[in-house]
This record gives C-alpha cells, sequence and structure tokens, in this order.
C-alpha cells in the first residue's frame, strides 16, 4: 500500500505501555528543556547519543530514500547550530545549569509526536512512514547542531578556545 489511505483505527493493546513510557519520557524532556537542567559537556554528549541510538532503532529507510534523510540531516543540522544559540545558562546553588531553545524543543517535540503518530495511525502506509523518517532525520539534525551549538556557546561564555 503506498498512499496513506485510512488511519489504522485500533492501537494495539501492546503498543499502551510503550506509548505512555514515550509520553512520560517526552513530557519529561520538554520540562527539564524549557526549566533547565544541569550542564555538563558530557550530559550533552550523552543525551545527543541517546537521540540518535533512538532515531536508528525506529528509521526504517530503504536505499532508495538515503539521499532524501542526508538532506534531512544537514538542513536539520544547520537549523540546530543557528536555533541552538538561544540556550541560556545559569548558576544555581554553584551549578551550571542551562536552558534549551524553545523553538528546538517545539521542533524536537513536534517531530517525534509526528513520527509516533504515523507508526500507530498508518503502519503500512510507506508515504507516511518516509515522511515521518523524513521529519525525524531533521529533528536528529536539529538535536546534533543544537548540542554542538550549547557546547560552542559555553565555551564562549567561559573564554575557552573552541578546539578544546
Amino acid at each position: 500500500m503506498s498512499g496513506i489511505g485510512a488511519p489504522a483505527v485500533q492501537i494495539p493493546p501492546s503498543f499502551l505501555p510503550i506509548v505512555l513510557i514515550l509520553v512520560v519520557w517526552l513530557v519529561y524532556r520538554l520540562y527539564r528543556g524549557l526549566h533547565g537542567s544541569r550542564f555538563s559537556v558530557s550530559r550533552i554528549v550523552v543525551r545527543t547519543v541517546i537521540y540518535v541510538l533512538l532515531f536508528l532503532t525506529v528509521v526504517d529507510a530503504g536505499i532508495l530514500s538515503v539521499p532524501f534523510l542526508i538532506v534531512a540531516l544537514i538542513a536539520g543540522l544547520v537549523a540546530g547550530l543557528v536555533y541552538g544559540r538561544g540556550v541560556s545558562f545559569s548558576l544555581v546553588e554553584g551549578r551550571q545549569y542551562y536552558r534549551r531553545s524553545t523553538v528546538v524543543m517545539a521542533i524536537w517535540l513536534v517531530g517525534y509526536i509526528f513520527r509516533l503518530m504515523a507508526l500507530l495511525l498508518y503502519p503500512t502506509s510507506r508515504v507516511a512512514l518516509l515522511a515521518s523518517d523524513l521529519t525525524l532525520t531533521a529533528v536528529t539534525g536539529l538535536v546534533i547542531g543544537e548540542a554542538m551549538a550549547i557546547i560552542a556557546r559555553y565555551r564562549e561564555s567561559k573564554g575557552l578556545p573552541e578546539d578544546i
């Protein structure tokens, strides 16, 4: 089935715990991103690696879609570098905290919800899955670019050279 077609109206009960876990995780990440998280370069790197690993577990790309995914990844990376500069830093009880860009958080949230909805509502539609793969690829690039921008901004604020 190559078109989008009618949405599947029945979500298998086995998906409900997974959906619940994903919703809780998305809400937690959104809250931490908007209200601040403790900062360290290793936390940023580990968080980014986790997002990339999650992306790799759900992407369903055929060989013909790889060039499109590369373009989406690069576009997301550029957007992440631009909008990731909206990060803010603060000291709380002597510890460094950072707050993510609201633009990045909004795009990230919409991208993950779109992917989840495509998987649940149109599990057999190649068009819906490709569209959600492209979106998720761009979001992954966005997260990578944002991480690079956050680390660069932190180094700038501390007067550190960029190549450390």
